[in-house]
């Protein structure tokens, strides 16, 4: 079956220099579960399970969703306010070359309660315009801090905060992935998966902004979108 494909258009920063990058977009792999305590992960199941959400057999998991929902746009449309983002790191596969940005995977939690890959089917996954080679950002990895905000009103509050130290390394993501998919194909966008909320609550916001900093290189790639509700 052919699948259409999608051009993003990013930014790639390297030094001082920002050069334009059409990426195909063909299709997106997410992962969930994907902490790199075993403990954490399973403190967040309970959590998940605590608000009725369905338990994973296994951890991590991966799943795709359709190639037309990545975006890098700024609005979400969606039919009700029972959605929300999730903060994740990114990487694009793409001649040859592994790049870095961070997104949302946008979600509707109540279809979640019933079906994971049908809940992030049904909303867009927000990237970021900037990328990174990842080979400029391998040696301090663990280092790169990843934070989200949701505003709600004219409240705006740090809704996730980690670094990355706390998701699984990116071989040991991407070795657990390829059991089910071919990750590493021209075209490819992988979302890593999230890391716990701040309070270990769910926010239904007006808007959502994330980022992910380099505090080594001393730069930052960052996002934000708003939620419109369909009338």
């Amino acid at each position: 079956m052919m699948i259409e494909e999608k051009t993003l258009h990013f930014k790639l920063i390297t030094g001082e220099q920002a050069i334009r990058l059409d990426f195909p977009a063909r299709r997106i792999i997410c992962g969930g579960y994907s902490g790199r305590s075993q403990d954490a992960v399973q403190e967040h199941v309970r959590e998940l399970q605590a608000l009725g959400m369905p338990a994973p057999e296994s951890t991590p998991i991966f799943f795709q969703v359709s190639n037309y929902l990545a975006t890098t746009g700024t609005c979400v449309t969606v039919q009700d306010g029972f959605t929300s983002g999730e903060a994740e790191f990114v990487l694009l596969f793409h001649d040859d070359q592994t790049y870095v940005t961070c997104g949302s995977d946008h979600t509707h939690r109540e279809l979640e309660r019933h079906s994971i890959p049908g809940a992030k089917q049904m909303h867009p996954k927000i990237l970021a315009r900037e990328l990174w080679l990842f080979s400029d950002v391998e040696t301090n990895w663990d280092q790169l801090m990843l934070r989200f905000w949701a505003t709600v009103g004219r409240n705006r509050e740090l809704y996730q905060e980690s670094p990355l130290a706390h998701i699984l390394e990116p071989d040991r993501l991407l070795q657990e992935a390829e059991r089910q998919f071919k990750v590493r194909q021209d075209g490819t966008i992988f979302m890593s998966g999230t890391i716990p909320t701040v309070g270990g609550r769910l926010v239904y916001a007006e808007e959502f902004a994330f980022e992910l900093h380099d505090p080594v290189l001393n730069r930052t790639i960052g996002h934000s979108y708003e939620i419109s509700l369909l009338r």
